[in-house]
């Protein structure tokens, strides 16, 4: 059995994982304090960590034979940052992974602890490549990907899983890192990744297999549910309710959860001035992440989509699947990102991990 924790902004959840399924074995909210530093922020969350982890290991579970730990961490307690690198040579050459490795400048420091290095967007003599295997170039383009943490949060937050579980196996990711590796598309070599995030939306196009372009984008789950709050004055359980049954009362999704069946009639019951301003509200922030989802697939060569774009929406859990569904049937809608991708509809699919 493996225990994975998902670390969001404001909770932290705990999972086992047994034969390819998650099962939630606690969940415990982190509450916001105004002008808190970071030190005392991350100081907090080790210490509902290690709250959730004791209550746990007085559980029947705890008993079973528990192989290792994954932490999965989303921002802000992981940072993406993507560089531009273009060199052009004094003189053409043969270029290799090794040569490449070479130009890259890693970002070190006390403060920051690396979790993943990555490569993508490769061209050479202007021409994208999917393998670096010894071509002949005098200009060489790449992006080059840094997930980081805090060294200080990752040390304690390590010391503390290890103190209770005693089993010095604890590996630590991003969310962007642990869908990419571990949730590939089986039906698709060419796929559109969306992953909403809390604090922010991740994109990335893969084209046979191999990640061509990534973007970050800030706007996220918990930005969009703030607006609706502010706009009713409602809180988090009245709206996720709210979102799950306008989710559940959208046209027919092959992809689609079962929510328990009550819930479909709230939006239904809403009056009609309500409905007007969350469709609104909505209509407004997703057409925000719309433009730079185009934004994003205009960059993208034209030899590098082919027939039947996968568009894959992943949302982390429940609670953010009725918004990954509301998003899906927006996309559903643009011409111009499914005509970009020559794809249709039936090929955009949301998938909950947790």
């Amino acid at each position: 059995m493996q225990i994975v924790f998902l670390i969001k902004p404001f909770s932290i959840h705990m999972y086992s994982y047994v034969k390819n399924a998650y099962e939630l074995l606690g969940t415990q909210d982190i509450s916001s304090i105004e002008n808190e530093n970071n030190t005392d922020y991350e100081n907090r969350v080790v210490y509902v960590c290690k709250d959730i982890c004791q209550d746990f290991v007085n559980t029947d579970i705890y008993k079973k034979n528990i192989k290792n730990i994954k932490v999965v961490l989303t921002n802000p307690w992981c940072i993406y940052e993507i560089m531009n690198l273009e060199k052009k040579l004094d003189k053409p050459q043969k270029i290799n992974q090794k040569f490449i490795d070479q130009l890259i400048v890693h970002k070190e420091s006390d403060q920051i602890s690396i979790l993943k290095n990555s490569i993508f967007n490769v061209a050479l003599n202007g021409y994208n490549v999917l393998k670096v295997q010894d071509q002949t170039a005098s200009t060489i383009h790449l992006q080059y990907l840094s997930i980081y943490t805090s060294s200080n949060f990752l040390s304690r937050l390590k010391n503390t899983l290890d103190t209770i579980f005693h089993l010095h196996d604890v590996e630590v990711d991003s969310i962007y890192s642990f869908i990419n590796e571990y949730h590939t598309d089986e039906k698709s070599f060419n796929q559109l990744k969306i992953i909403i995030e809390d604090q922010g939306l991740d994109l990335s196009y893969v084209y046979q297999n191999k990640n061509i372009a990534t973007l970050f984008i800030r706007t996220g789950y918990l930005h969009i549910m703030d607006k609706i709050k502010e706009l009713l004055h409602i809180d988090d359980t009245i709206l996720d309710k709210i979102l799950k049954s306008k989710s559940l009362n959208m046209p027919a999704d092959k992809t689609k959860m079962t929510y328990d069946k009550n819930l479909s009639n709230i939006w239904l019951d809403l009056d009609e001035e309500t409905r007007v301003k969350i469709d609104k509200t909505l209509d407004q922030e997703l057409e925000n992440i719309k433009t730079q989802i185009r934004d994003f697939v205009d960059n993208i060569g034209s030899d590098l989509i082919q027939k039947d774009v996968n568009i894959n929406i992943y949302c982390m859990n429940q609670n953010v699947l009725s918004t990954a569904l509301i998003l899906a049937g927006s996309i559903k809608n643009d011409d111009y990102i499914l005509n970009k991708l020559l794809t249709n509809e039936s090929n955009i699919f949301t998938k909950k991990i947790f």
